[in-house]
């Protein structure tokens, strides 16, 4: 079946669909889980996560399946956010908090239904609106919910605005970094398009192996320098758009995930990938430096 229509709400752009199976229904609450357990290890001492991953699975079903069966995605996500936030939040906090994820992926996938994005990002425009609709429009309504919440139950010596802008660049910079390699991974039976038949040249080998020495730099700097010298998240990107030239969506997706979970790492363990800056200030530079790598996949339409 190619394509199908969604009421009321506009038409993504798909090679072909089918109904969710019941390894898909298996698959969404295991891979929330796993993702809200990884974004609680980037907690900073507010209380937020400076990189929330589960967003992306949902929204990624949700884009995938066209919306079908919504409610059973909605109501799975929601029960992994309560039991993976056990036992730092209470179950009704962990209700609200999953509520506010659901709002955030509806929002997103709404807007992304309306203006016929297409999944494969086959187009700058679908970029733009992936990051509008998503880590802008959905995560910043979330962020305001989310900040509220936690304010009520928990209370924060950090300003509701700025607790606000940490949750939301969390938020965005979990959508930019995971939605497009799970929109990657989890592509129509047969859909091969974004893969191709690549055979690895020699000069392939040097550049991956010039990309590993350069992250291999990254993660021995500290403070954004290594013997002296400034080392800087950025340094990947011209990899990141090589390996967007040369081998599709998917590994670009790999590529920029790990990349970008090297950086939250440094961060969260106090490297200053960014230089001495406060750690919001790292989290806001780290999310500027993911949309700049996300943009590697726009390569794929040159």
């Amino acid at each position: 079946m190619h394509g199908f229509r969604l009421a009321r709400t506009g038409q993504l752009t798909v090679n072909r669909t089918r109904l969710p199976a019941l390894i898909d229904f298996l698959v969404l609450p295991v891979l929330y889980y796993v993702g809200a357990k990884v974004g609680m290890l980037t907690v900073m001492p507010e209380g937020i996560a400076i990189l929330w991953p589960p967003n992306s699975v949902l929204l990624a079903a949700l884009l995938r399946f066209q919306g079908r069966r919504y409610a059973i995605f909605a109501t799975l996500a929601v029960g992994a956010e309560i039991a993976a936030d056990l036992p730092t939040f209470s179950p009704l906090e962990g209700l609200l908090f999953g509520l506010t994820n659901v709002m955030e992926t509806t929002i997103a996938y709404l807007l992304l239904a309306r203006w016929r994005f297409d999944v494969r990002f086959s187009t700058l425009g679908d970029l733009s609106k992936f990051v509008l609709a998503g880590p802008i429009v959905g995560a910043l309504a979330a962020a305001f919910c989310g900040a509220a919440i936690y304010s009520h139950f928990r209370g924060t010596q950090t300003g509701y605005m700025n607790f606000m802008r940490i949750w939301w660049f969390g938020d965005a910079l979990g959508l930019m970094m995971f939605t497009p390699l799970l929109l990657g991974l989890w592509r129509p039976a047969g859909d091969d398009s974004s893969i191709g038949s690549v055979r690895l040249r020699t000069a392939d080998g040097a550049v991956i192996s010039a990309a590993f020495v350069a992250l291999g730099l990254l993660v021995a700097s500290r403070d954004g320098r290594l013997a002296g010298v400034s080392v800087d998240p950025v340094l990947m990107l011209p990899f990141i758009l090589f390996i967007a030239v040369r081998f599709g969506l998917r590994s670009t997706a790999l590529a920029t995930v790990a990349t970008g979970m090297i950086v939250v790492v440094m961060t969260v363990n106090g490297r200053n990938p960014f230089g001495m800056l406060s750690p919001s200030d790292n989290v806001i530079q780290t999310q500027v430096v993911q949309e700049e790598m996300n943009k590697a996949l726009c390569a794929l339409v040159a």
